[in-house]
């Protein structure tokens, strides 16, 4: 059995792995591979993969659509095989982003709707 001071200091410093392992624990990342985004969107992209459970955010390619969007818009389409697809709209464009969670899709709908509302 263990001294009561040295149990003291095992108890410190588990406390100083368990916050340095908290601090230490990687956010997730926007894959920046691009030339050209939709205004607004890296913003909005860098907010959301500061989340613990989103570990890459990548925009894709950017289209033009028929229908105007006044406002930047981000909605989720297809669930792919590591996370979704979603597409922002803004304007007369319309950009692909492949984000890898382990989120489910509710979660995932409320962060976009909330950092976008921003």
């Amino acid at each position: 059995m263990l001294a009561k001071r040295e149990q003291i200091t095992f108890h410190k410093n588990f406390l100083y792995v368990l916050v340095y392992l908290k601090l230490s624990i990687p956010l997730g990342r926007v894959v920046v591979t691009h030339s050209t985004y939709i205004e607004g969107l890296i913003p909005i992209l860098r907010r959301l993969a500061s989340n613990e459970k989103i570990k890459t955010v990548t925009p894709a390619i950017i289209t033009k659509v028929r229908g105007r969007s006044s406002k930047l818009i981000i909605r989720v389409s297809v669930i792919t095989m590591g996370g979704y697809k979603a597409i922002a709209r803004k304007g007369q464009s319309a950009q692909e982003i492949f984000i890898t969670t382990d989120m489910n899709v509710d979660e995932l709908k409320y962060l976009l709707n909330k950092y976008c509302s921003k």
